[in-house]
C-alpha cells in the first residue's frame, strides 16, 4: 500500500509540476501580451502627441491669419476712413465756399434789383410830371 500511495504521490507531485509549468507558460504567455499592449499604448500615445501637437500648429496658423486679416481690414478702414474724412472736410469747405459764392450773387442781384427799382420810380415819376404837364399845356 505504500508504493500505491508513494505512486500517487509521485504523480500527483508530476501533475503539480506539469500544472505548474502550464501555469508559468500561461503567465510568461500574458506578460508578452500585456508588454506588446503597453508597447503598442504608448506608440499610440505617441501618435496622439504628435497628431495633438500638429492640430494645435495647424489652429495657430490659422489664428495668426486670422489675426493679420483683421489688421489689414482694420488699417484698411482706417486708411478708408481719414480718406472719407478729408473728402467730407473738401466738400464741407466748398459748401462754404459755395454758401459765401451764392450770398455774394444774391446781394448783387438784390443791389441790381434795388436800382431797377429806383430807374422804374424815377421813370415812372417822369411820366406822372409829363403827363400832367401835357395835361396843362
Amino acid at each position: 500500500m505504500l508504493t500505491y500511495c508513494e505512486e500517487k504521490f509521485a504523480k500527483s507531485l508530476f501533475r503539480q509540476d506539469d500544472y505548474q509549468k502550464e501555469l508559468n507558460e500561461k503567465i510568461e504567455a500574458m506578460r508578452t501580451v500585456s508588454k506588446r499592449f503597453a508597447d503598442f499604448a504608448q506608440l499610440c500615445s505617441y501618435q496622439e502627441i504628435a497628431k495633438t501637437r500638429l492640430d494645435f500648429q495647424e489652429h495657430q496658423r490659422i489664428s495668426q491669419n486670422a489675426y493679420n486679416s483683421l489688421v489689414r481690414m482694420l488699417d484698411k478702414s482706417q486708411v478708408d476712413s481719414n480718406s472719407q474724412y478729408q473728402d467730407i472736410k473738401g466738400m464741407g469747405s466748398r459748401v462754404v465756399n459755395s454758401v459765401e459764392a451764392t450770398e455774394q450773387v444774391a446781394k448783387m442781384l438784390l443791389s441790381r434789383w434795388m436800382h431797377l427799382e429806383e430807374g422804374f420810380s424815377r421813370f415812372t415819376q417822369r411820366e406822372s410830371v409829363l403827363s400832367v404837364r401835357a395835361s396843362r399845356g
